[in-house]
């Protein structure tokens, strides 16, 4: 999922592989990896019941503010800065 730079410079690319959710910034020009979040360590308590969750992202705020995650049924918001994850 994509989601735009506050100053219009770049553009954000958030995806999951492996339980951890990678962001990453494009400038215009390079790639750069902007944070790694280990969803096993913040959703433990989410992921015991599950051997292998299926999570996937179902929509990122602008300016890489907060990630909307769904595991089974369950529906997950992920504020990115503060690295808080609620069931919603």
């Amino acid at each position: 999922m994509l989601s735009r730079v506050d100053d219009g410079s770049g553009v954000y690319l958030i995806h999951i592989k492996l339980l951890q959710l990678h962001i990453w910034l494009h400038n215009g020009v390079n790639w750069l990896l902007v944070d790694t979040i280990c969803l096993s360590e913040i959703c433990a308590d989410l992921l015991e019941d599950e051997p292998t969750p299926d999570i996937q992202i179902n929509h990122v705020g602008d300016y890489n503010e907060f990630v909307f995650l769904k595991i089974g049924r369950c529906a997950l918001y992920l504020d990115v800065k503060r690295m808080m994850l609620r069931k919603v």
